[in-house]
């Protein structure tokens, strides 16, 4: 009995031994994944915070205000270029009327004496079709 006990036990080592050796050589490659993950990880955050400095610099308000009046030719909007709600429905009533080329008793009774009705008539485009005003009834 000895003999298989002997034979038992010595199987048993060389399995140990070998799963062992298995087990450190998986470990091994794990932690060289993981360095390999954590430098990564370095690297992304790396990037990330050069290009949030870089998204600071694009959109800096004073670097975009010396682009823009570089190359847009924006101005600040003037007092003068404001205008009230009703001003507004004159101009669309005066688009309707010359869509329709029908005169309405709207621009008959436009107020010209204001401040802005001269200022803020825009230049009707060639292409302009005004949509007409005509209530529609549900269904």
């Amino acid at each position: 009995m000895s003999r298989w006990a002997m034979l038992f036990w010595c199987f048993s080592i060389l399995s140990a031994g070998t799963f062992l050796f298995q087990v450190k050589y998986d470990v091994i490659q794990l932690e060289t994944q993981l360095d390999q993950i954590k430098r990564q990880i370095i690297q992304d955050r790396q990037t990330i915070h050069l290009l949030k400095a870089e998204w600071g610099h694009l959109t800096d308000p004073t670097r975009l205000s010396r682009l823009s009046e570089q190359y847009l030719k924006f101005i600040p909007v003037r007092p003068t270029q404001m205008a009230s709600i009703r001003s507004f429905t004159n101009i669309l009533n005066s688009y309707v009327a010359t869509a329709n080329r029908q005169p309405t008793a709207e621009i008959s009774s436009l107020n010209r004496t204001s401040a802005f009705s001269n200022q803020l008539l825009p230049v009707q485009p060639a292409h302009f079709q005004a949509p007409s005003l005509q209530q529609s009834h549900p269904r």
